[in-house]
């Protein structure tokens, strides 16, 4: 399990002299959060528990968790140089290794629009917009509330557009469904028919090889 805070720093290391030097060029701190303290209305009650790997039953309500990334930055001269791009995918890694972790989350200023790319760029979406969030040198500034799920987690169906709300729904009866018959041995197929009338794909697992269902668009 993920410690309720992380800091991944990365090092490089220059040959100097027949010595290595190593040189702090960006760091990136998250901590874990309790389910009652994500921010409110950004993690759905209802998102899908997930069991164990080892069997066992799935993490019961209050559980679950979410991971906040606290700080991401690196020193000005690596900057556009994938640091922090490697720095944030440690982040992400750690907490979705966290089963019960369900979404990561961050907050960002709304001027910052490099950062929003970065982060929207894996797989960050916009959650909300926090009016006068930040103090920076005296001023306030509007920040963003940027979130990506992980391990069955959602945002509120209420918050989503019909289909969306839909899809969600049926995924999480789909994985109870495959839960249930992997713990008997069981399997299960599914396909679509294109538009055309013919079989254009299908998808499904059997008891033990391993697989896990899939639902094709």
């Amino acid at each position: 399990m993920c410690p309720d805070t992380s800091t991944g720093p990365l090092w490089v290391g220059d040959a100097a002299e027949g010595e290595a030097v190593e040189e702090l060029v960006g760091f990136v701190t998250w901590r874990q959060m309790a389910e009652t303290d994500v921010d409110a209305g950004l993690l759905a009650a209802d998102s899908h528990p997930c069991r164990p790997a080892n069997g066992g039953a799935p993490a019961a309500l209050g559980q679950r968790c979410g991971a906040y990334v606290l700080t991401l930055g690196s020193v000005s001269r690596w900057q556009r140089r994938g640091v922090a791009a490697a720095l944030l995918q440690r982040a992400v890694g750690g907490a979705q290794r966290v089963r019960r972790c369900k979404c990561i989350y961050l907050h960002v200023a709304t001027y910052n629009t490099a950062a929003i790319r970065l982060y929207e760029a894996h797989g960050f979406r916009r959650a909300r917009k926090l009016e006068k969030f930040y103090v920076i040198d005296q001023s306030l500034h509007d920040a963003f509330s940027l979130i990506r799920y992980c391990n069955g987690g959602h945002r509120p169906l209420s918050d989503m557009p019909v289909p969306e709300a839909a899809i969600t729904v049926a995924a999480g009866l789909v994985s109870s469904l495959w839960q249930s018959l992997r713990s008997f041995g069981g399997g299960m197929h599914m396909a679509r028919v294109a538009g055309d009338g013919s079989n254009r794909a299908s998808a499904g697992a059997e008891g033990d090889d391993g697989s896990t269902p899939m639902i094709i668009p």
